[in-house]
């Protein structure tokens, strides 16, 4: 497992497909760790987005999100309301790139 630099509070980190395969593409999750709880039968996200997403073939994976108004990944960035982040990983410096709209 790998782990990258946190942006506005979101991490992300890398690890090997579920599928079989040394070779196939890595999967990536990426939230904020300020949204994670703890309750009685574990962890609870109080986010909207704490998806999973793994790459296809040449495709790697990527992550997008709207921070809508009010929303509680917003509320922990100083970004503005209905900021489209895009996160990205670049293989050739092994970064995760985040494009903003």
């Amino acid at each position: 497992m790998t782990e990258y630099t946190a942006f506005e509070g979101f991490r992300v980190i890398s690890y090997p497909s579920f599928r079989e395969g040394d070779q196939m593409p890595r999967c990536r999750t990426i939230w904020q760790p300020d949204l994670l709880e703890e309750d009685g039968s574990g962890l609870s996200y109080g986010g909207e987005g704490l998806v999973p997403s793994c790459g296809a073939g040449a495709f790697p994976a990527a992550y997008m999100i709207l921070l809508a108004d009010g929303s509680a990944e917003r509320a922990l960035t100083d970004l503005s309301p209905d900021t489209a982040l895009q996160f990205v990983y670049d293989a050739d410096v092994d970064q995760i790139v985040v494009l903003r709209g």
